[in-house]
């Protein structure tokens, strides 16, 4: 297994033949897929939670609300990413006539740079959203409410040439995926006693952070929903079928 900062990064590896099959965000591959890349989704993932998100400032910040990033630098893991895409859905969904400037940082240093004033508000998210709360930090948007609320909004992919030459291999992968989904939405605390093993995420804070939402089922009307999205929020240069995605044997 290996980590990687964001899905664009991931997409990227798979299609240089680097990994075989990537957990990746349906909206970095609804981009990919947009641009021409041949990926394809194989295997069920996570919907959003709520409270898993947040845009982030100081205590002391003069920003309280999502109108006051009106000309403010917003980080983000990745530009054109579930970040700036959730807050510019909120943005639409308010009727705010507002522009943010987003800037890049990886998750771990959005904290410290909230802190030092690199920059006026970040977006974070489990287990980056409890942490920040623990810093004094305060949350002055949800990015996953309104449309994004309970958003279909990860999964596993591969590339199309993978998969059509390895179907054996995708169908196991797939149900072992989907046994593990069922067993993670039937049992918190098995869910919750994992996020410790397989990250620095300490058992305390694991015991209280939000959790994304595990169903045993993922349609293609579940994968046009974040495509749709983006293709309305001008995300994408044209609307996308969730069908020229989907793996099917």
């Amino acid at each position: 297994v290996e980590v990687v900062q964001g899905g664009p990064v991931a997409a990227q590896l798979l299609l240089a033949g680097d990994i075989q099959v990537s957990f990746n965000n349906w909206l970095s591959v609804a981009a990919a897929v947009s641009n021409g890349a041949p990926l394809t989704v194989v295997a069920n993932g996570t919907w959003l939670g709520d409270g898993q998100g947040g845009v982030f400032v100081t205590a002391d910040s003069p920003i309280q609300s999502l109108a006051d990033l009106d000309g403010r630098t917003v980080a983000t893991n990745t530009i054109g990413n579930v970040g700036d895409i959730t807050i510019e859905n909120l943005i639409a969904e308010q009727g705010l006539d507002i522009s943010v400037q987003y800037v890049e940082v990886a998750f771990p240093e959005i904290i410290p740079a909230i802190e030092s004033g690199a920059v006026d508000a970040g977006f974070l998210t489990e287990p980056f959203t409890s942490f920040g709360a623990a810093s004094g930090l305060r949350s002055v948007a949800d990015p996953y409410t309104g449309r994004a609320r309970n958003l279909p909004i990860a999964g596993y992919v591969a590339t199309e040439e993978f998969a059509e030459a390895n179907p054996n291999t995708i169908a196991a992968f797939r149900r072992a995926i989907e046994r593990a989904t069922t067993e993670l939405a039937a049992d918190e605390a098995l869910l919750r006693g994992f996020i410790p093993q397989y990250s620095q995420v300490p058992p305390a804070v694991a015991e209280s952070l939000a959790l994304p939402v595990y169903q045993d089922d993922l349609t293609v009307e579940d994968l046009q929903v974040p495509a749709d999205l983006m293709a309305d929020l001008g995300f994408l240069s044209e609307p996308l079928d969730a069908n020229d995605f989907v793996f099917n044997p």
